[in-house]
């Protein structure tokens, strides 16, 4: 799940548009990673019967601000691999200490 979010969210679109424009780039990127995490608010929505739109909101600032990092940290490292387990770190730490 993770390899394939961040292959089709960040490396694909932050690499291929590298040359072209790296802020275009980043701000594409992020966009999709945002995009790619609202279905989780919708999961929601369809088990409960309401949308709660305080956590997707919320649930999209805090994508978009991760989405940034994981660019900045694929930019810098120029492997894939950082952002993948930063995203697997980060999301085990909301596991275990948000429940």
């Amino acid at each position: 799940m993770y390899i394939y979010k961040e292959k089709r969210s960040l490396a694909f679109i932050l690499l291929s548009l590298f040359g072209f424009v790296l802020l275009w780039a980043a701000v594409l990127s992020t966009l999709f990673f945002v995009l790619l995490h609202w279905p989780a608010c919708f999961v929601r929505y369809f088990r409960l019967g309401t949308m709660d739109y305080k956590t997707w909101i919320m649930q999209s600032i805090t994508a978009a601000v991760w989405g940034i990092v994981f660019c900045w940290l694929l930019k810098k490292s120029k492997t894939i691999w950082n952002p993948i387990i930063t995203h697997i770190v980060y999301d085990v730490f909301i596991i275990v200490f948000a429940g």
